[in-house]
């Protein structure tokens, strides 16, 4: 009984999860299932900001992450933790998108309490809560990083084949 965990490496020997390269894919493609659980909470227009908020940030985190391994073959993406924020600055010069958010003081902003409240949230010292236009920009965010990756990694899909598709939110 119990929940088995089992190091890539160990699971796949030859699926290159011990470079950087495999853990990129690796953290996009969990960022797309945090990403689908958010779209799911959203959809269900649940309120449960307590869940949603630290699950959108998750998602945005993993996507960074997955782009940094992907173009850094010597970064160690443990030493970042959760510090989004520090991530995009590290990384501005070599992925635009990071100068871009850290160009928008709203999206900077958006990204630091997401850091925030996820690390102030599993110590139970705060309540989370979101105006609809600042989870909807989160959302965005997070597509647009996974644009990024998939035009990096070379492959083409239209919004629509992503499991959160800005566009059929529902409006506040």
């Amino acid at each position: 009984m119990g929940i088995k965990i089992i190091p890539l490496e160990e699971a796949y020997p030859d699926g290159g999860f011990n470079q950087n390269k495999g853990k990129s894919s690796n953290f996009y493609s969990a960022g797309l299932e945090y990403l689908m659980v958010s779209n799911l909470l959203l959809e269900k227009r649940l309120g449960i900001y307590n869940v949603l908020l630290p699950t959108i940030h998750q998602a945005i985190e993993l996507f960074m992450k997955a782009l940094i391994a992907r173009i850094d073959s010597n970064v160690d993406c443990k030493k970042y933790r959760h510090d989004t924020i520090e991530i995009l600055k590290d990384y501005q010069n070599e992925i635009p998108i990071f100068a871009s958010i850290l160009a928008n003081p709203e999206r900077k902003e958006l990204i630091k309490q997401l850091k925030i409240g996820y690390l102030q949230l599993k110590y139970s010292e705060v309540f989370l809560y979101s105006h609809y236009d600042d989870i909807k920009l989160c959302f965005t965010i997070a597509e647009e990083l996974v644009d990024v990756y998939q035009k990096l990694i070379g492959i083409s899909k239209s919004s629509h084949d992503l499991p959160n598709n800005i566009s059929n939110l529902p409006n506040d």
